[in-house]
């Protein structure tokens, strides 16, 4: 008990790790209760974009653009507009294999993405989901689990920053090339290890 923060600062981290959860799983209700009083009520969405546009204001959910790379090495979610960038990385949702991360190779390439569509300093809105072969990523990195080492962080990096680019400029045709690369087993050149 001793290392507990004060009441509303645990209740806040509890809120906030429920709000990451219900931005991960659209499919499950979400309900927090502090004090009697309902904090956070989410029925069941369709889609992620629904469940978005539950948890977050207009001004932040209006613009996002969804990702979609199916395959093995799969990445889905939402960007945000550069446009509505903020000043912080608060609003960066970054899952991979279902479970939350604060990864600095998948922050990098979010920003890296954007390129010079972002003001420096200035972070968007986005919810990244990463679809990994189990032995392609280590979540045993850091105690909480939210730390993960990846194989070959060099192809995921390239893989979020050619994909987010190719959203912000709506190429279509740049996003199907890209994952029919990974699906071929190739992203930019380099080769992804199967190790399945």
């Amino acid at each position: 008990m001793k290392f507990l923060k004060k009441k509303e600062t645990e209740s806040t981290h509890i809120v906030e790790t429920a709000q990451r959860l219900a931005v991960c799983y659209p499919n499950v209700a979400f309900k927090v209760i502090r004090d009697g009083k309902n904090v956070l009520d989410l029925p069941v969405h369709g889609d992620l974009n629904e469940r978005l546009r539950g948890l977050f204001p207009k001004s932040i959910t209006s613009g996002v653009r969804s990702i979609s790379v199916p395959g093995a090495f799969g990445l889905s979610g939402v960007i945000g507009s550069p446009e509505d960038a903020r000043g912080s990385t608060r609003h960066y949702y970054l899952f991979v294999n279902g479970r939350i991360v604060k990864d600095r190779v998948m922050m990098s390439a979010i920003q890296s993405g954007c390129g010079h569509l972002l003001s420096k300093g200035k972070h968007p809105f986005a919810v990244l989901s990463l679809s990994l072969p189990s032995q392609a990523v280590d979540v045993n990195v850091h105690p909480a689990k939210t730390e993960v080492r990846f194989a070959d962080s060099r192809q995921i990096f390239r893989l979020i920053a050619r994909t987010v680019e190719s959203v912000l400029m709506r190429k279509q045709s740049d996003l199907e090339s890209l994952a029919a690369s990974v699906n071929a087993g190739a992203v930019s050149g380099l080769q992804i290890k199967r190790l399945v």
